[in-house]
């Protein structure tokens, strides 16, 4: 609020009073041949309202953030369109307009630095030099222009008196300006949050950068050191401009002004080392289409430019006189014998004038459209190619025609600047719905707010992701046909978290994870009922060791020992079911022991520890379940003989093949915080016991080590459909998914075959995470009838990449709310260190094996095999 009036003349820039600059000296623009002050029209902002020297216009912005690719199904893009073309109708006044803008520029240096705001923390050499390249590698791409930033603004100008540029507002015209600009602005962002578009007002500081970046596009897209080049903000507090809008420099239009633009070549302009082309609308489109300006911007993906959608809504009395001449004039032709000489002609007129009416008497509001892109290329056959490719993407709208404005570049570059004294003069007559359908339905998804594994997208930006933010839980499905990257993006996970300190546990049916757990410091175990540790143990986990956390077995823990038993036929009906229960329950009895606890005032009953062979004796033993004895129950004595029977074999001592690998104490140890449990054996074995009880045992004892170990976690679960067929161990499977959270652990499922997506559909469900990659047809199908994933997040599953050696897409998708996802396609970019660590493809582990064995270190045979495919790829 201004106290006087001398302060609200403060708005518009005056002339020096004799004796005084106009600005501080060393603000003042240096002496250069092609000054642009004078053409620049703005005044300063104010709570990022912008008033023009001239008056007529005064201009508000605001910045768009649109849904996730994955949000937006056709039905949503066309229910969108509808909701924007009412709510044009209804905010912007006839007479009044604005314009809809299109930045894509290079990322700022902040912006990848925020993606890698987690990395560089390894001491290991390979990992620190996989790390260094991988940030390199990003610093690079964002300097050569491949990464960029593309935003969203809607700016929105209210009429108002012309005046001279000379005299400045008083305070009772600013106050009432600003007092009229300020309601229509809250109305717009009221109606643009209820579409889902997220507007957030547009600040002073942000006003003057937007400025700058269309009139400084050489230092925008440059080459280093102008790269760096920023808007003079000195002497403001940063963290002031987060929170006030009123806060500025005094100095936009000098600041700005200091760019030198070439005039002089025909058919472009110049900016630095940069040309400058433009390319607008000049022929109404006879149609359009809901994500028409999405599928435009993803045709432009890599290139710098601004997309300028100038609309003015024209007022109705106007246009509807111009309508009525019009339809007087076919109704004429329609009357005229030579006219009517060609059928066509008169069906054509009667059409028109259908049509016409129909507008009229429908309630349609009309509108002026110009549409131009503003692109910057590197030479000029850059240029030339822009011109081609954005003529091609304009097509799109059927029937329009677009050309390069040669004669009239310089003028059409300033006409269609932000917040100009005009719109360009390249407009179109059309309908709301068209100027709807060119607003952004999609934009790029940044992922969560603390990124830990850094990503690139389709749009030319950057995705980063923490698995352990914003979700429902922490579990993670990831989803995908043989070979389509679902061990790559787990080992990347790997490579990204266990830096950071989260420990790792991989469930690893084909030695695929072992180099990267090496590289790691980790452990490889194998496990497989004949193996051995080097000290000559059979290797051994043993199910019947207490859980941590519990004084007593829980449900849970009976659960999986029932499933174990179901897994070894031991356990097949309701009869065996109660009596293994019965079983257990007396056995966990004798097995515990009354101890002081911590918290405790009274001994507690504790549970020890225990093992097969003496569950088998104490099933023996059992007189009674419940209150019911035995021998009245013909049915359950003969099934617990038949189950004690069975059980015998798997007890030492006894011969069973099994029985070394259940029998006895826990022999595996966990010396690491990256250990990957090597069941290759035993899960590619054509025996469905040994299959099952890999994953069941393995995956049980990794998450009773999460819960033994504080901090975060990562456990792995690779090929999870071999347990999707039993009950017990489905639902087992989905306790580990669910409990993740509460121990820090991230818990990431694999599985490929279709048939078993139905039976996981419930796990797929309850993950927080869902990342897909190549998928087939039948697996498509097997997907959307599982998990009820709608068409489009299918469809655009279906358009994956995988550009072998260099990068794979993949889409994420995030679970924010019940059947509620955001997300989009990712892609996981391979230096060529990472390459040789997590390749798969078994001739490249053929060739890093037989490099690592001539030079005796696996990092420094990864290093030189990395270093080499550096050079081939330079040459």
């Amino acid at each position: 609020m201004f106290e006087t009036i001398t302060e609200a003349l403060k708005l518009l820039p005056k002339r020096k009073a004799a004796g005084q600059k106009a600005v501080p000296e060393d603000l003042r623009p240096p002496p250069i041949a092609s000054n642009l002050v004078a053409q620049l029209p703005w005044g300063e902002p104010d709570d990022g309202v912008v008033f023009l020297r001239g008056g007529e216009r005064v201009w508000y912005g605001v910045e768009l953030t649109c849904p996730t690719g994955i949000q937006v199904s056709e039905n949503y893009g066309r229910a969108m369109s509808e909701a924007i073309r009412v709510m044009l109708n209804q905010a912007v006044e006839m007479g009044q307009g604005g314009r809809l803008i299109v930045e894509s520029l290079p990322a700022q240096e902040d912006m990848v630095r925020h993606f890698l705001q987690n990395q560089g923390k390894s001491e290991d050499r390979l990992i620190a030099e996989m790390e260094r390249r991988e940030q390199k590698d990003l610093y690079d791409a964002r300097r050569r222009g491949e990464i960029t930033a593309t935003r969203y603004f809607l700016t929105c100008y209210v009429n108002v008196p012309k005046r001279h540029k000379s005299s400045p507002l008083n305070y009772d015209e600013y106050r009432a300006q600003m007092t009229l600009v300020q309601q229509r602005r809250t109305n717009m962002l009221n109606r643009l949050d209820a579409i889902g578009l997220q507007p957030a007002v547009m600040s002073n500081a942000e006003v003057k950068r937007l400025m700058w970046r269309y009139l400084n596009g050489n230092l925008a897209t440059a080459k280093p050191p102008m790269f760096t080049g920023k808007l003079d903000l000195r002497d403001i507090d940063p963290d002031r401009l987060r929170t006030d809008r009123t806060v500025s420099a005094n100095t936009t239009r000098y600041q700005v002004a200091e760019t030198e633009i070439g005039t002089q070549n025909p058919g472009f302009l110049t900016m630095g080392d940069r040309l400058v082309g433009a390319i607008s609308i000049e022929k109404r489109p006879s149609s359009s289409q809901p994500r028409m300006l999405d599928q435009i911007i993803l045709g432009l993906v890599g290139e710098h430019y601004y997309i300028m959608v100038d609309f003015e809504h024209l007022r109705q009395g106007e246009t509807r006189a111009k309508l009525d001449t019009a339809i007087n004039e076919l109704d004429g032709s329609r009357d005229n014998s030579v006219l009517q000489a060609g059928a066509s002609t008169a069906a054509k007129s009667l059409k028109a004038h259908e049509a016409m009416s129909n507008a009229e008497y429908r309630g349609h509001h009309f509108w002026q459209v110009g549409i131009t892109t503003v692109y910057y290329a590197h030479d000029r056959q850059h240029l030339r190619e822009l011109n081609e490719r954005i003529r091609g993407l304009y097509s799109l709208m059927a029937g329009a025609h677009a050309f390069v404005s040669n004669e009239q570049l310089k003028k059409t570059f300033f006409d269609v600047m932000p917040f100009s004294a005009g719109l360009t003069r390249h407009r179109i007559g059309c309908q709301c719905m068209n100027l709807a359908d060119l607003f952004p339905k999609t934009s790029a998804w940044l992922g969560t707010a603390s990124p830990i594994m850094p990503l690139r997208n389709r749009h030319g930006s950057m995705t980063g992701i923490n698995f352990q933010q914003g979700g429902t839980n922490f579990g993670v499905m990831v989803l995908g046909q043989s070979g389509g990257g679902k061990s790559v993006w787990n080992m990347n996970m790997l490579l990204t978290h266990v830096p950071l300190g989260y420990r790792a546990f991989v469930m690893d049916p084909k030695h695929d994870y072992d180099e990267a757990i090496y590289s790691l410091g980790g452990q490889v175990i194998t496990i497989a009922p004949d193996a051995k540790l080097p000290d000559g143990r059979p290797v051994r986990i043993n199910i019947f060791d207490p859980t941590p956390g519990e004084l007593m077995p829980s449900a849970s823990k009976v659960s999986y020992i029932i499933a174990i038993l179901r897994v070894l036929e031991v356990v097949n009906t309701p009869e065996e079911k109660v009596i293994a229960e019965a079983g257990l329950q007396q056995y966990f009895i004798l097995q515990s022991r009354r101890t002081v606890v911590p918290g405790e005032e009274e001994p507690q009953n504790v549970y020890i520890g225990g093992r097969l062979r003496g569950f088998v004796e104490a099933l023996s033993s059992l007189q009674r379940i419940g209150s019911e004895d035995l021998k009245s129950k013909p049915i359950f004595a003969q099934a617990k003989a038949r189950m004690v029977g069975l059980l015998q074999s798997y007890v030492q001592g006894n011969g069973g093949i099994l029985a070394d690998f259940l029998d006895g104490e826990t022999t595996v140890e966990i010396t690491s915080k990256c250990v990957s449990f090597d069941v290759e054996i035993m899960l590619q074995t054509s025996d469905p016991v040994l299959r099952s009880l890999s994953v069941l045992i393995v995956g049980e004892f990794i998450f009773q080590q999460a819960a033994r170990n504080p901090g975060g976690k990562i456990g792995i679960f690779e090929e999870l459909g071999v347990l999707a067929g039993i009950p017990e161990l489905a639902a087992l499977v989905n306790r580990w998914f669910k409990t993740g959270r509460s121990m820090g652990m991230i818990p990431v499922g694999t599985s490929q075959e279709p048939r078993d997506f139905e039976k996981l559909g419930g796990l797929i469900n309850n993950s927080a995470w869902i990342v897909m990659t190549q998928l087939g047809e039948s697996e498509m199908k097997a997907l959307q009838a599982s998990a009820g994933l709608p068409e489009h997040m299918l469809a655009l599953a279906s358009t994956l990449r995988l550009q072998k050696g260099v990068y794979g897409e993949y889409l994420v998708m995030q679970k924010v709310t019940d059947g509620v996802h955001i997300g989009d396609v990712t892609q996981l970019w391979m230096t060529p260190e990472k390459l040789w660590t997590v390749t798969t493809d078994k001739a490249e582990k053929d060739i890093r094996a037989h490099a690592t064995a001539q030079m005796g270190s696996r990092s420094e045979a990864i290093l030189e095999l990395a270093s080499k495919t550096r050079a081939r790829r330079a040459s």
